[in-house]
């Protein structure tokens, strides 16, 4: 204190001597006595006797406890230990059974959506068949909801659900995303009509395989790029209207059509980044665990559509996806042939107990490959299309 007092003097208590006081008796006397010395020795004392006292109080107190607390025993180290173990244990159970909770929850919403789009249509049909008015008008009202009602893009459960979807798969890293989109791939061609700014500034679709039983791989590539507007078949986009209102009210996607007039009008606009999944069901009925397997050979719509109006094609794969459920294999005529009316003809199997759920503990990569340019041709011929549809392949 004494030091801090010569090196403060020297300063600021310059100031403290040039203060006016109001010209009275008294005050007078006090101006004289107050001193910059004494001031900083009665602070200094003040704040030893402050803390003297707070010592003294703790020291009482801890004496008062002792005596007040005699008679009931303290437990000792040991015993401590047991008990905080337990309440951790507590904890980390209750933390566990929440996660669960949440992750069979998320899963109930996707299990939902996929049952909901699947069976509603038949239900519609039955029901104007048997002539339970009621229940048609009800349907039909749900089905005409999203061609009447433009639906806004909320993410109301996007965040929980996703979450709770990778939970039940595993701990954090048994999903993850590798995003290689960026980067320049090894079969990269000039393009006939460079735009400015190169690679960066050019339309992206996004190819999405294999197709699996609910497609995780392609809710991990919306959650790590929220401005994909993702394309289905015509099927779930006009008669699955409970596929269409969570895409776009619960999850906020973006959501649209590959029908040929709504391919067509989405990519004259030159929305972009868009995503498909061109294998579709048929590539959905080849899944089998051990095995990874694409419906891809006749495909190629998306390549000729891709070149009429100057797509680049991104190849994105999800190694783990055929591992998540079992489905049978064998009858592929019936089978492709239910495909071919927008019938996924699966059986899935996964967790044992919840066969609809996934399998625990597999672990789901995806992969974002490099972008393949595609050239700007307006009216493409089948020469065309197989050279760069080939071209894809090879990059996937």
């Amino acid at each position: 204190l004494a030091e801090c007092a010569s090196r403060v003097s020297a300063t600021s208590l310059r100031n403290f001597r040039s203060v006016s006081v109001p010209r009275v008796p008294w005050a007078a006397g006090l101006r004289s006595a107050l001193t910059p010395g004494l001031v900083f020795r009665a602070g200094g004392s003040l704040l030893l006797m402050g803390w003297a006292s707070g010592q003294g109080l703790a020291r009482s107190a801890s004496r008062c406890d002792d005596q007040e607390l005699k008679e009931v025993p303290r437990p000792s180290l040991a015993q401590k230990v047991p008990q905080t173990k337990q309440r951790g244990g507590l904890l980390r159970a209750l933390g566990t059974c929440l996660a669960v909770a949440g992750a069979l929850a998320a899963w109930g919403v996707i299990v939902g959506i996929w049952a909901g789009a699947i069976t509603l249509p038949f239900i519609f049909a039955t029901a104007l068949a048997t002539s339970r008015w009621t229940l048609a008008s009800g349907l039909g009202a749900l089905f005409a909801l999203p061609h009447v009602v433009h639906l806004p893009t909320w993410s109301l459960f996007r965040r929980p659900v996703f979450f709770g979807v990778k939970r039940w798969l595993g701990p954090e890293g048994t999903v993850r995303v590798l995003d290689f989109s960026q980067s320049e791939g090894g079969d990269s061609q000039p393009e006939a009509e460079p735009e400015p700014g190169g690679a960066a500034g050019r339309k992206q679709l996004l190819c999405y395989h294999p197709h699996g039983i609910y497609s995780l791989g392609l809710l991990t590539v919306c959650e790590e790029k929220p401005e994909l507007k993702i394309l289905s078949s015509s099927f779930l986009y006009h008669c699955a209207p409970v596929f269409r209102v969570a895409i776009s009210m619960l999850f906020g996607q973006k959501y649209g059509s590959v029908g040929r007039s709504d391919l067509t009008a989405t990519m004259k606009a030159g929305e972009s980044p868009l995503m498909l999944v061109p294998g579709g069901f048929h590539e959905a009925t080849i899944t089998c665990p051990g095995h990874e397997r694409v419906f891809l050979k006749s495909r190629r719509g998306f390549v000729k559509y891709a070149l009429r109006y100057g797509y680049d094609l991104v190849p994105c794969y999800s190694i783990g996806e055929a591992d998540l459920m079992s489905n049978p294999q064998g009858g592929w005529g019936w089978r492709f042939f239910l495909n071919a009316m927008s019938i996924p003809a699966v059986l899935p199997w996964g967790f044992p107990l919840l066969p609809l759920l996934p399998r625990r503990g597999v672990e789901l990569v995806t992969g974002i490959g490099p972008a393949v340019k595609m050239p700007l041709i307006p009216n493409p011929t089948d020469a065309d299309v197989k050279e760069h549809h080939q071209r894809y392949i090879a990059a996937l």
